[in-house]
């Protein structure tokens, strides 16, 4: 299933460095983090992340056959809008287990043949395992099948304020008309074919100032990866990647969410989950909760003071009463400082003095994550 990184071999970049990050071995850097984070946040670049899992799910009726086990609304075949062009939505969901508690998340749209229903999954590394393994339980094999199509295809990212001009161009050397990325949401795709090729161009939020995920046969991705690095665009690795994803308050599934985590602690309920599509596993957890109003505790942003970083999941404490955890902490440029994810009881009161590791050590301030928690 696993597919080697592209920056492995390219060598019209520097030298990497690698790094695990939740189960995948993957590039950390191409050298210079630092010239590759400012054309993140200020120009373009691009991520490989084919290291990702992606999966077919075809049959006599794939959509039934999900419909109870995903959170999320099911997608519909993508509209024509051109000769050979397409445009749909993809929908973020969550795999629950019958307590809430998260097997896996997970992002579904329609596979890259319209006319037919079959269903296409892109899935984390870590949670690829846990999600074959539940589904080889639950899923119905006679409505529909599991075909794991990672090795086939390909997974690239561009982020930055100018990565919309860039798709506009691929596409438009593909024949699309599509010239205006302004108005799309999260999600939003086209889908281009040329020949026997198939590109899907998706809107992301997945890091702060969201980017585009390009999916693609194998192929066809390491073309495009070679065309994006001929016109300059600066490839960028895990770490840029972890920063600017905590930088837009955004978990990440096996780190800041696991197998143990119950769902609506993650604030992930209200873009995950539809609350108008009948049953599915987890719900009653997901309403009760819903109708009580709260949970005790809840991710959130936080800044820290001092220059130090704390390993993650170290332990928030005011006083000696351990009162939640960090997940993930990154030295943020924007924020000018250590920023992190975490869980925090609900129940501290506003004067509480919170601190990491210890009652005397530094304290830190938690935020309510959202867009622009960094500015709180």
């Amino acid at each position: 299933m696993y597919i080697k990184n592209l920056l492995w071999r390219t060598q019209s970049v520097s030298e990497p460095s690698f790094c695990e990050i939740r189960g995948a071995r993957v590039v950390r850097h191409l050298g210079d983090p630092i010239e590759e984070y400012e054309s993140a946040a200020n120009t373009v670049a691009i991520r490989d992340r084919s290291h990702r899992a992606r999966l077919s799910v075809e049959g006599k009726e794939p959509l039934l056959a999900l419909q109870g086990i995903l959170t999320a609304r099911m997608p519909i075949a993508p509209t024509i809008v051109a000769k050979d062009v397409w445009q749909g939505r993809s929908f973020y969901s969550a795999v629950l287990t019958p307590k809430a508690r998260v097997v896996t998340d997970l992002n579904i749209m329609w596979g890259v043949q319209p006319e037919r229903e079959i269903l296409f999954l892109d899935v984390p590394y870590i949670g690829i395992t846990p999600l074959t393994e539940y589904l080889g339980r639950v899923l119905p094999p006679r409505l529909a099948r599991i075909n794991d199509i990672s090795e086939k295809t390909g997974l690239l990212t561009l982020m930055g304020p100018e990565a919309a001009e860039v798709v506009v161009r691929l596409l438009s050397s593909r024949g699309s008309r599509v010239t205006d990325l302004s108005n799309w949401g999260e999600g939003d795709y086209v889908l281009s074919q040329e020949g026997e090729t198939e590109v899907r161009i998706v809107k992301t939020m997945e890091v702060l100032g969201g980017g585009w995920n390009v999916f693609a046969s194998r192929n066809m991705i390491e073309d495009l990866w070679t065309y994006f690095l001929g016109q300059g665009i600066q490839p960028v690795g895990a770490s840029v990647w972890e920063i600017l994803r905590v930088e837009g308050g955004v978990p990440a599934f096996g780190q800041d969410v696991g197998d143990s985590t119950l769902f609506p602690e993650t604030g992930l309920v209200d873009k995950a989950i539809d609350h108008n599509k009948g049953c599915y596993t987890g719900q009653e957890v997901i309403v009760r909760v819903r109708d009580r109003g709260r949970v005790n505790r809840l991710l959130c942003g936080f800044h820290l003071h001092g220059d130090i970083a704390p390993r993650n999941g170290e332990v928030l404490l005011v006083q000696d009463r351990k009162v939640g955890w960090l997940t993930t902490i990154v030295e943020s440029p924007r924020a000018g400082g250590l920023v992190a994810l975490g869980y925090l009881r609900q129940d501290l009161a506003p004067n509480d003095i919170i601190t990491v590791g210890a009652p005397t050590g530094p304290e830190v301030k938690a935020v309510p994550l959202g867009p622009d928690w960094l500015s709180y």
